[in-house]
């Protein structure tokens, strides 16, 4: 009876100390994943676009600032689409 009383406190501490250290663990990988997310946004690159005038010409044919921005970040996108891939080409080729 003794012994098992012993046991069982020897393995009561040993859980307390697994959860701990899992808790630690927790909060440790925790906190990393929220500083990698931090460090991902403080990095990208972003442009914002305020709204503007539209030319009276453009009103006309039916065109809003919503659809000229629309048109214009498809326009930053493509641009994106081409130099990104050569420049990380221009990156990665070895130096002669």
């Amino acid at each position: 009876m003794v012994k098992e009383k012993l046991y069982l406190e020897w393995f009561a501490n040993k859980l307390k100390v697994i959860c701990k250290i899992i808790t630690y663990l927790s909060i440790i990988i925790s906190f990393s994943i929220f500083i990698y997310i931090i460090c991902i946004e403080l990095f990208k690159k972003t442009l914002i676009l305020d709204t503007f005038d539209v030319p009276k010409e453009l009103q006309e044919k039916g065109y809003t600032n919503k659809v000229l921005l629309n048109k214009l970040n498809d326009q930053i996108k493509k641009i994106e689409e081409i130099t990104i891939p050569t420049t990380t080409l221009i990156l990665l080729a070895p130096r002669s």
